[in-house]
């Protein structure tokens, strides 16, 4: 990650958070939410 500029390393990081609660919301929708 040394290759990236601080402005776009915190990028990456705050979309890789985002990604890994939207995942980790559909996940357990998948598991427990009602079915459509």
């Amino acid at each position: 990650m040394s290759l990236l500029s601080p402005k776009t390393e915190k990028l990456v990081k705050r979309v890789t958070i985002v990604a890994t609660v939207t995942a980790s919301y559909f996940l357990l929708t998948a598991d427990y939410g009602p079915q459509p």
